[in-house]
């Protein structure tokens, strides 16, 4: 059983499963795979994209599956290591092709129905 097994039974909800698992956080300094460079440092900046609408709530906030997907499979940031300006196209780039890529169905899915817009946002998380 791993440290991210969670009881589907239990009133408490993930993050307060994972916390009650780890009191002391000892766990944050936990490398969770063999292609995590390890823990973010505390002034480490990062970018995550996000699909629009699915992880919004009008009139503009983000809803809570941002946060589900860290704890059910995982929330891949990039790492922008020198800052946002050394970093920004390269991080357009990326999340621009990937929602291309959801448009048009060449990531394995089904393509969007017409009518139907995904766009990939990225924001800074710090």
């Amino acid at each position: 059983m791993s440290f991210f097994d969670l009881n589907g039974e239990s009133a408490l909800p993930r993050a307060g499963q994972l916390v009650a698992k780890d009191r002391d956080g000892e766990m944050q300094t936990m490398k969770v795979s063999e292609h995590s460079p390890g823990p973010v440092a505390n002034d480490e900046l990062l970018a995550r994209s996000l699909d629009y609408p699915n992880k919004f709530i009008a009139p503009g906030g983000l809803n809570d599956t941002l946060f589900q997907d860290a704890f059910s499979h995982g929330a891949s940031v990039q790492r922008l290591l020198q800052g946002w300006d050394a970093h920004a196209d390269d991080v357009h780039s990326r999340f621009e092709a990937r929602a291309q890529a959801r448009r048009e169905g060449t990531d394995g899915r089904h393509p969007n129905p017409p009518g139907v817009r995904i766009f990939v946002v990225c924001f800074e998380i710090s």
